[in-house]
């Protein structure tokens, strides 16, 4: 789905506000559906909002259709990890990163990349963030109850006793993809 380009430019200013508050220099945005939260797109990369000033995108796959989506004007290539320090420069001391989703080893890596440079935990302030809901986004939460709610109205009429649950996975999602969802049902 397609985020408006006004959602992820209030998301950001939000963000630079919070970091600001918090006396960061920028955050570093790794977690693909914080990237696609904040820029529109979820490719492979890198997402740099800086306190004051534009956000910079990193795209290491699908760079073309990175600049399609997303709606950070300066969108590049993945640069060599030489070349990082130089594109953060030295005034960057305090970065913040989402410790609750990341892997350990992206945190070694920017860290070691990035020497002299301390990482902050912002996991809650993007939570917080995450947690208020636009107008937009309470109308695309209400119109996918409604479809949600529809689908699993037709479940007496497809539910057979002795059905395996993974058939009735599958049906289900069918019939969501059918009206319009992205959803992906886990038997997990």
């Amino acid at each position: 789905m397609e985020i408006p380009k006004s959602e992820t430019t209030d998301r950001i200013a939000r963000l630079q506000s919070r970091l600001a508050n918090e006396k960061l220099d920028g955050a570093l945005i790794l977690y693909p559906l914080d990237m696609y939260y904040f820029s529109g797109t979820r490719q492979n990369g890198a997402l740099w909002i800086p306190a004051a000033g534009d956000p910079l995108l990193f795209i290491r796959k699908s760079y073309t259709r990175a600049c399609m989506e997303s709606h950070i004007a300066d969108t590049r290539p993945f640069p060599p990890s030489r070349q990082l320090p130089d594109l953060f420069g030295a005034n960057v001391r305090r970065i913040g990163m989402t410790f609750d989703v990341l892997p350990v080893q992206y945190h070694a890596f920017y860290a070691n990349i990035l020497p002299g440079r301390e990482f902050a935990d912002i996991s809650l302030a993007i939570r917080e963030l995450r947690s208020i809901k636009s107008p937009w986004e309470q109308h695309i939460l209400r119109d996918n109850g409604r479809r949600l709610s529809e689908v699993i109205a037709q479940i007496p009429s497809f539910f057979v006793p002795g059905m395996r649950e993974i058939d009735l996975a599958a049906e289900l999602e069918y019939r969501l993809r059918r009206a319009g969802s992205e959803v992906r049902i886990s038997t997990r």
